[in-house]
């Protein structure tokens, strides 16, 4: 990958973006069960997780779970779901991002950024901050496997489909409009080369949710959504990419500043691409994101 996510400092979490793995990692028997708790546990405490393997070791001492860091740091190198934090306004105005980076208070309420013991410290703690997913290593990851890669080649199949079904003239000819292939933008994109075979074409949606009962419970999520796979799946709970998460109350003022993480890492995909392991193919390739604009 030679473009760079800007926000990603971390140097490992740069590494797995520039070098992804190139096949499904293997779990023994214990690091299987180990993951399966993890999953089934995935709205419980590490305390939970922790008692529950204190539990087992107690039951059969030859049986010792993997500890609770090494199967998360596993989860996130085999679903490419890692987080990258930000500073934001404690009261949702602002995110620190772009040309608010540099600022200490925010530009709308005048509240501080950082904790007040910590302002005077060389390492300031923020007060409240956002979650960015970064897409690159999620991408990766789906075209990883061999089922991952298979469906992703379902918009490449698709778009070959209707481009053989010409008239006489070699107009093509689109008997019914039912995805994303059959419309005039993504077909002219196609035909002027700006869009390639396997390229990712991914669509952004942003939503509000109320967690609980009590309304101060409120939070924001992006999302991505693949569209190189198959209408029946795409919109699934299993195939969803995460882009981030915004906690409230508060609706989140200038929206564009806790969006412009992401925006920016896509922004570099589309000019470096991301480097993957098709298994379907078995080919290195470059993926550059594709991101359609529709008129409201």
């Amino acid at each position: 990958m030679t473009g760079c996510p800007f926000f990603i400092a971390a140097p490992n979490l740069l590494h797995r973006i520039r070098n992804p793995p190139i096949e499904v990692e293997q779990l023994d028997p214990i690091s299987h069960l180990s993951f399966n708790i993890f999953i089934a546990l995935a709205n419980g405490s590490q305390q939970m997780y922790n008692n529950i393997k204190e539990a087992l070791q107690r039951y059969d001492n030859r049986i010792v779970l993997d500890s609770y860091f090494i199967v998360k740091s596993r989860m996130e190198r085999m679903t490419g779901v890692f987080k990258v934090m930000a500073d934001m306004c404690t009261n949702g105005c602002i995110a620190y991002t772009g040309p608010f980076s540099h600022l200490e208070a925010c530009s709308v309420c005048n509240e501080p950024r950082y904790l007040e013991h910590t302002s005077t410290c060389k390492k300031k703690k923020p007060r409240k901050q956002f979650t960015t997913i970064p897409l690159a290593s999620q991408v990766q990851a789906q075209w990883l496997s061999c089922e991952g890669a298979e469906c992703m080649c379902y918009l490449t199949q698709k778009t070959a489909e209707i481009l053989r079904n010409t008239d006489i003239d070699n107009n093509i000819v689109i008997n019914s409009y039912k995805d994303i292939c059959h419309g005039s933008d993504y077909l002219e994109a196609v035909l002027e080369g700006r869009m390639q075979e396997d390229d990712t074409v991914v669509m952004f949606s942003l939503d509000g949710a109320q967690l609980y009962r009590d309304k101060e419970s409120n939070c924001w999520f992006f999302i991505w959504i693949l569209l190189n796979l198959s209408p029946e799946i795409r919109y699934k709970k299993k195939y969803i990419l995460p882009g981030g998460f915004i906690p409230g109350p508060n609706k989140p003022g200038n929206l564009e500043s806790f969006l412009l993480p992401s925006f920016r890492h896509l922004s570099a995909l589309q000019k470096g691409g991301t480097t993957s392991l098709g298994q379907f193919t078995m080919q290195m390739n470059s993926h550059p994101p594709f991101f359609p604009l529709w008129d409201s």
